[in-house]
C-alpha cells in the first residue's frame, strides 16, 4: 500500500470483511502500532482496501523507528531522595553463638561421637 512504511519484514493482504483490530490481533502487533506502520489508514480504519497488502510486522524493534512513540506510557519525573546515614559496616565475629532452633535442645551425643565438628542435630523422626 501507497505510504507504509518501506521497513516491513511481513505484510499482510486483506481479505473480506477484515478491520484493522482483527488484522493486528491476529498477527499480534497492536493497533497503535498497525496504524503507525500503515499511516495511510484513517483513525476509524474505514478505509482498509481489500486485497491491499499492509506492514504488519516491522524489521527489528518497532521503537526504533523515527518518529515511534509507546502509547500510553506519559513521562515520569522521580523525585530525589536523600537518606540518613545509614551504617554499611560489616560486624566483626567475635563469637560463634551456633544456631539452636529456639525452643529446641539438643538431645545427649551418642556414645561414639566425635567431638569438636562445628554443627550437629538431632535426629529426624522418619521411619524409613
Amino acid at each position: 500500500m501507497d505510504n507504509s512504511n518501506c521497513n516491513c519484514s511481513q505484510w499482510y493482504t486483506v481479505q473480506d470483511s477484515d478491520k484493522c483490530a482483527k488484522v493486528s490481533l491476529a498477527h499480534s502487533i497492536s493497533l497503535t502500532d498497525f496504524y503507525f506502520l500503515n499511516p495511510e489508514i484513517d483513525a476509524n480504519c474505514t478505509n482498509l482496501e481489500l486485497d491491499e497488502a499492509y506492514h504488519i510486522k516491522p524489521v527489528g524493534s518497532i521503537t526504533s523507528y523515527p518518529n515511534h512513540t509507546v502509547a500510553g506510557v506519559l513521562p515520569t519525573t522521580v523525585k530525589p531522595v536523600t537518606f540518613t546515614y545509614v551504617n554499611i559496616n560489616i560486624p566483626l565475629a567475635t563469637s560463634d553463638p551456633r544456631y539452636v532452633v529456639p525452643g529446641t535442645a539438643l538431645l545427649p551425643s551418642a556414645s561414639g561421637t566425635i567431638l569438636g565438628y562445628y554443627d550437629y542435630e538431632n535426629p529426624s523422626n522418619y521411619t524409613s
